[in-house]
């Protein structure tokens, strides 16, 4: 869950608490009940002063509808160790394909080489 899902999950979980719809809550700070329930979705964002004005139609203080800081630092670790793990699946790739494609041509040759050396000579030669 990104910042935005968890701060609409808390959003829902306080309004419900209250027994407040998305209808009421919309109509109490001036948005559609769409916009009440894309942002409880985590699919849109909110300002400051929105967050306000929702905190206070739900009479709630607008710290308790933003995420813990833990959770926040969670999803950028999470984040963060996505994003070294990916340069270091490129990275792997990388050196591998440099191994397959480096040997390939010595092999080759050394290959040529060593069945044309060992190779058994005919009783003519």
């Amino acid at each position: 869950m990104d910042f935005y899902e968890r701060l609409g999950a808390l959003l829902s979980a306080s309004r419900d608490e209250r027994g407040i719809t998305q209808a009421k809550l919309s109509s109490e700070i001036g948005l559609s009940r769409s916009s009440i329930a894309n942002i409880e979705a985590g699919a849109q964002g909110v300002s400051v002063e929105l967050l306000v004005r929702i905190a206070k139609a739900l009479n709630v203080a607008p710290a308790t509808l933003i995420p813990p800081p833990e959770a926040v630092d969670t999803v950028a670790q999470l984040r963060e160790s996505i994003r070294a793990a990916s340069v270091e699946v490129s990275e792997g790739l990388m050196d591998q394909i440099e191994r397959h494609l480096k040997p390939r041509g010595e092999s080759s040759a050394k290959k040529t080489r060593t069945r044309s050396s060992s190779a058994p000579r005919s009783v003519g030669d």
